[in-house]
């Protein structure tokens, strides 16, 4: 009883943060010219045809049934924002990897996700160990990472945000 409240609550989790983020942009925009967002991305981000989101997750091993249910979210906000005419007038194609619930897994995956796709932002592990894997070099690349559930208070000195500080 307590394993089904534990992922009801995590799907709801894991499903707010990708409405959040799928509702943040819902006015299309031809190009960049009055976005000020935009104007800093390099032509080849602003002129795609297609917005690459990647998500890294464990999608098979020991905690696949959150991976799921995050993947599951995950697809339910980005159809939303396609059928809502897209972001920024391009459609959100999202690139899933699985790292099977390992640690040893997650340097290979996000490096693919941000060197062969290019994606534009990686929606990150759920598990902390996992993301604290991934952080650094979504950092060092430049891409945005958001987590939805991992919670390890190390992730706060992997953000530029800590240098701030």
């Amino acid at each position: 009883m307590k394993r089904q409240a534990l992922l009801a609550i995590l799907f709801a989790v894991v499903l707010l943060a990708a409405l959040f983020v799928a509702g943040c942009a819902k006015a299309p925009q031809e190009n960049a010219e009055g976005n000020e967002l935009l104007k800093n991305l390099p032509p080849e981000k602003t002129n795609a045809e297609v917005i690459k989101i990647g998500h890294y997750g464990p999608l098979t091993g020991s905690v696949a049934t959150f991976g799921q249910s995050a993947k599951n979210g995950i697809e339910m906000a980005f159809a939303e924002v396609n059928a809502d005419g897209s972001l920024l007038g391009r459609e959100v194609v999202v690139i899933y990897e699985d790292d099977g619930s390992k640690a040893n897994q997650v340097q290979a995956l996000v490096k693919k996700l941000i060197n062969r796709d290019q994606v534009t932002a990686i929606i990150g592990e759920l598990i902390s160990s996992n993301t604290l894997e991934g952080a650094p070099l979504c950092q060092a690349a430049g891409v945005p990472m958001v987590t939805p559930t991992a919670t390890n208070p190390c992730l706060l000195y992997t953000s530029d945000a800590a240098d701030e500080e």
